[in-house]
């Protein structure tokens, strides 16, 4: 009986000592925050978003896409800024709406190439494709 309480003692004991251990080690933080971003959007939310003005800027990592979205992100750090949202066009979930052809008429839009759009209570008001999206940001910076 004696050798069974003390072997039990012991996994309790190194029980306690582990437990311990990973609450010290800063590597296992898991009492972090959970952060939801309400940034990153999929197409078929492009018109479901709260603001009655804002743009939505659809990119991929080619075509400068993940330039775009570090410029627009510059914009969007200013103080009276248009809120803006991101659609990730290598999304599987999104991938059904990229084509060699645009078409910003349907219920959901079609991508052929990054493309960022004003949108105005719930109407697409602007449509900048490509390179033109440099321009448009470069003005919205200096406003």
């Amino acid at each position: 009986m004696a050798v069974i309480l003390s072997v039990i003692l012991v996994f309790y004991g190194i029980t306690v000592l582990v437990s311990n251990n990973k609450k010290e080690d800063p590597k296992n933080d898991n009492n972090s925050d959970t952060v939801i971003q309400y940034e990153e959007i999929l197409v078929g939310e492009i018109f479901k978003q709260n603001n009655s003005e804002y743009y939505v800027l659809a990119y991929d990592n080619t075509n400068n896409g993940q330039k775009y979205k570090s410029d627009i992100n510059t914009y969007s750090t200013k103080e009276n800024s248009t809120k803006t949202y991101f659609v990730d066009l290598t999304n599987a979930f999104n991938k059904k709406y990229v084509s060699t052809e645009s078409n910003f008429e349907n219920e959901f839009p079609i991508f052929k190439e990054p493309t960022l759009l004003k949108i105005v209570d719930g109407s697409i008001v602007e449509v900048y494709e490509g390179n033109s999206i440099s321009g448009k940001i470069t003005d919205l910076n200096k406003e």
